[in-house]
């Protein structure tokens, strides 16, 4: 079986003296995010990667938005989202739009409690009062640049979906 070589088409920085501070490599790194590079430091491919605030987002994020309103509580996503959502897994990148967070997790055992909110830009945004950022640019799961161009919901949702029926609860 071949495999791909994920790394084709991805500069590689070379360290080209032992004495290059992590200071230089990092620096080196940060200049090529957007190409993509090789850190020369622990070989991990560093990237900027741009995620679009796509249909099944803002589909899942109405879902939310809609439960959080019905019961004024924390949502356990896991139980009580429909399949949509949980097939997907895409409620949790609302959170680098600034649209949902999660509630604090008590149990170390975890990374993440399951049980998410809505924001109040997520609220504004399923309502239509306020637009967000069509892209986010992530590195290291981190948001590095936002998109100046702006959406509303219907334009995260496409044409193919009716808001007006997602709104009344109809699927």
């Amino acid at each position: 079986m071949k495999y791909k070589d994920i790394t084709r088409g991805i500069r590689k920085i070379a360290l080209r003296e032992r004495n290059t501070s992590l200071e230089e490599a990092a620096a080196r790194v940060q200049a090529s995010l957007v190409d993509g590079t090789i850190c020369p430091c622990c070989g991990q491919i560093c990237k900027l990667y741009p995620r679009k605030l796509n249909s099944t987002m803002a589909r899942g994020l109405i879902w939310m938005v809609r439960e959080f309103e019905r019961t004024g509580r924390w949502i356990c996503v896991p139980e009580k989202a429909p399949r949509f959502v949980l097939k997907t897994k895409e409620y949790g990148t609302l959170a680098h739009w600034g649209l949902v967070e999660p509630r604090p997790n008590d149990d170390p055992s975890k990374k993440r409690s399951g049980y998410w909110r809505p924001t109040q830009k997520g609220i504004d945004f399923v309502y239509r009062r306020r637009m967000v950022p069509s892209h986010v640019f992530l590195y290291n799961n981190r948001v590095r640049k936002v998109s100046t161009t702006h959406i509303y919901i219907d334009e995260a949702l496409a044409s193919h979906f009716d808001y007006s029926e997602l709104m009344r609860g109809e699927q």
